[in-house]
C-alpha cells in the first residue's frame, strides 16, 4: 500500500525503498516558494527527491486530510472514526462552556440577592436602633449601611486596571 503522508529520507535510507517525489508532497500541502523552486531546477532530478523535506503546519480539531486519507488506507474505517472523535470532542467542550456560563451566571444572580438582603437587613436594623434607642447612632449605622452598598455596586463593578 502506498501513503500518500510525506516523508522525509536520505541517501541512506533509500535502500530498498520506494523513491519519493518530494516536489509533489510539497506541493500537496501548498505551492514551494519561488525562491525555492528556482533553486531546485538546478539539481538533477534525482537528487531533488533526496533533498526536500516537507514540513507542514495544520491547525484545527481535525489532522490534514492526506493524514486521515493515510491512515484510512492503513486502517479502513479509522477516518470515520477519526471524525466520531472529534465531535465528540466538540461536544463535550461546548457543554463545558454551557456549563460555567451557566455557573456564572447563578453565582452573580445569587451574589445579587444576598446582597439585597443584607442591605435591608442592616437598614432595618438601623431603623430599628433609632426608634427604640439611639437616634444618632441608628442614623450613623443607615448612613453607613447605604453608602457601603453604593460603594460595592459602583466601585466594584468597575474592572480594576493595573
Amino acid at each position: 500500500m502506498k501513503s500518500n503522508v510525506p516523508r522525509a529520507h536520505s541517501a541512506e535510507e533509500d535502500n530498498g525503498r520506494e523513491k519519493i517525489d518530494a516536489g509533489a508532497h510539497a506541493l500537496e500541502f501548498g505551492s514551494l516558494a519561488k525562491d525555492t523552486e528556482e533553486l531546485l531546477e538546478k539539481f538533477p532530478s534525482k537528487t531533488k527527491k533526496q533533498l526536500i523535506a516537507a514540513i507542514a503546519s495544520y491547525s484545527g480539531p481535525l489532522a490534514h486530510p492526506s493524514f486521515v486519507k493515510g491512515y484510512e488506507e492503513i486502517l479502513p474505517g479509522s477516518a470515520e472514526r477519526i471524525l466520531a472523535m472529534a465531535e465528540a470532542e466538540g461536544l463535550h467542550r461546548r457543554e463545558q462552556e454551557k456549563k460555567v456560563v451557566n455557573c456564572e451566571i447563578r453565582c452573580k444572580v445569587t451574589g445579587l440577592w444576598l446582597g439585597f438582603a443584607i442591605g435591608m437587613l442592616a437598614i432595618a436594623g438601623s431603623c430599628a436602633i433609632a426608634i427604640f434607642s439611639s437616634p444618632l447612632a441608628g442614623t450613623t449605622l443607615g448612613i453607613g449601611s447605604i453608602a457601603s452598598l453604593v460603594g460595592v455596586f459602583v466601585y466594584g463593578s468597575r474592572k480594576i486596571e493595573k
